[in-house]
């Protein structure tokens, strides 16, 4: 048995001591290292969906099992160029192709970006390209009906989110079956509504003008982004009539 002296121990000791002091930072930092924070950068991949699945194939081509929804319309509008406000009716008919039962859908109702308080009006300020420049309106909905096959329409409930709007079914829309709406509204038009709204002079302009069914995808279900005065709408496929009153001489 070695014995050392008092002194020298002491430095042994202090020395192991030193050493686990440095070692416990670097455990701690490769910790961290391995929680790691997400990439935040602006070129930080997407975090897609898987590639493929039964729905959509790694090339892009629809899957044996893919499916989309469809919405057909029956459009009437009437514009009154003394008060600035078009009136309008719609027949909606709502095919649920999906494997889901739908207890309700969602419809655009873009007029909603120019009330006060929307959130439109705090991304632009009132004098800018899309904002509304003062103008406060919005659509008003007048009726919102299902169609029922030898029955009464039965009037829905609905609920608006910014400029989108569900409307509560009266029961569940099964995979395979249509639903028909009626819907009445009419909005106040806007002097300046983000390029594509508004009037000057005899001049009027329409954009975003009817109650536009929402899309409902395998992908990210009801696609339900508010509208905020700019951009194209991913839109469901269907057909559509159209039948427009105006004063006599447009």
């Amino acid at each position: 048995m070695v014995t050392l002296p008092v002194r020298s121990s002491l430095r042994l000791l202090i020395g192991a001591a030193a050493l686990a002091g440095l070692a416990a930072p670097a455990a701690a930092q490769q910790h961290f290292d391995t929680v790691g924070v997400g990439d935040t950068s602006i070129f930080a991949p997407l975090n897609l969906s898987p590639g493929h699945n039964a729905f959509r194939l790694g090339s892009g081509a629809p899957g044996p099992l893919y499916w989309q929804n469809r919405a057909d319309y029956v459009l009437t509008a009437s514009l009154d160029t003394t008060t600035r406000v078009l009136t309008g009716t719609e027949r909606l008919t709502y095919t649920n192709n999906s494997p889901t039962a739908l207890p309700y859908i969602w419809v655009q109702v873009e007029q909603d970006a120019f009330k006060k308080g929307s959130l439109n009006s705090y991304v632009y300020g009132p004098n800018t390209r899309f904002g509304a420049r003062g103008f406060q309106g919005g659509d008003v909905i007048d009726r919102v009906e299902q169609v029922m096959p030898g029955k009464k329409n039965v009037a829905l409930t609905t609920r608006v989110s910014e400029t989108v709007m569900r409307i509560n079914l009266a029961e569940p829309l099964k995979p395979g079956q249509k639903v028909v709406l009626d819907i009445a509204w009419h909005f106040a038009i806007p002097e300046h509504g983000a390029d594509r709204m508004g009037y000057d002079g005899s001049l009027f302009e329409f954009g975003q003008w009817y109650p536009a069914v929402c899309v409902y995808d395998d992908v990210k279900g009801w696609n339900i982004e508010p509208y905020l005065g700019q951009g194209e709408f991913y839109r469901e496929y269907g057909d559509f009539s159209l039948s427009v009153t105006v004063p006599a001489g447009y």
